[in-house]
């Protein structure tokens, strides 16, 4: 009985890929139907990685039959939780993928050393919690002359001042910006001053402000805004939004090209901008 497939294989690569790629959770499976398979399904298991805390030992135990250069072909997407247990290893890991397109590091302690993210070229999306948020603008400080090819930022508000001066030499690319924000901020003139300065930049296209339910309730409505407050949400660019409940869900999307808070707030923007040049 003949083992053949009836089907060329430019179309069994299809079908397989697209079933992995649709459910993460078919992998497993699909890499057991034959080498071939395998061989073609391997390499997605490694385009997204996650460390959690939960996969740590298993993913060093998988990488340590992978040849060198591997990581660098096959990962885009990085992220690390605060869950995560190993963080020296989980670095030297990060290093060896040199092609992320997408990073997001939530994690509460320090690094010891911050991710030298310029070795990340094709670099474009950088999610960050308020630790590394403060690390990330040191960073920039202690590195005058490296530009980044970031479009997308997502970071801690505290940190805007600082990170506004280094726009124009290190995120000379940067479109997209997002902060948490919570309702007295205006109280703080050094970060609304930072604020107008961001939004009123020709390259930034969009600036998301996320806030719980609840304080949103207590955001100043257009007419009683502060004269600072009215340059920064009286911007077209500027759309608030609730806080994302899951974030690790919207990394995913991100990572498998799906529609992510940022996809789902660039159709906002774009109906505001049209809606005001009316």
């Amino acid at each position: 009985m003949s083992t053949e497939s009836p089907l060329p294989p430019e179309l069994e690569y299809l079908i397989f890929t697209i079933c992995a790629s649709s459910d993460s959770t078919n992998i497993s499976n699909l890499l057991l139907v034959s080498q071939q398979a395998k061989a073609w399904i391997e390499p997605l298991r490694f385009h997204s990685l996650m460390f959690d805390g939960s996969n740590e030992t298993d993913f060093n135990k998988l990488l340590s039959s992978k040849g060198s250069g591997f990581l660098a072909q096959h990962v885009r997407s990085f992220c690390v939780t605060h869950e995560a247990s190993d963080i020296c290893n989980i670095s030297s890991i990060l290093y060896q993928c040199t092609n992320i397109t997408n990073l997001a590091l939530w994690i509460f302690d320090p690094f010891t050393t911050f991710p030298e993210i310029t070795v990340f070229p094709r670099l474009q999306y950088l999610s960050l919690s308020n630790n590394t948020s403060r690390e990330f603008v040191d960073f920039l400080s202690e590195n005058p002359d490296k530009a980044l090819a970031l479009t997308h930022l997502d970071c801690d508000l505290l940190v805007i001042p600082q990170l506004v001066k280094r726009i124009p030499v290190h995120l000379a690319q940067l479109t997209h910006f997002m902060t948490p924000i919570w309702e007295d901020y205006h109280q703080d003139e050094e970060i609304m001053n930072a604020l107008a300065h961001l939004v009123e930049r020709e390259q930034i296209q969009v600036v998301i402000f996320s806030m719980d339910g609840h304080r949103r309730d207590h955001f100043p409505s257009r007419r009683n805004l502060l004269p600072i407050e009215a340059t920064v949400l009286g911007n077209p660019k500027v759309v608030i939004r609730e806080v994302i409940l899951d974030w690790i869900e919207d990394w995913k999307l991100r990572a498998t090209g799906g529609q992510d808070i940022w996809t789902r707030t660039d159709r906002v923007s774009h109906i505001l901008k049209q809606t005001t040049e009316e």
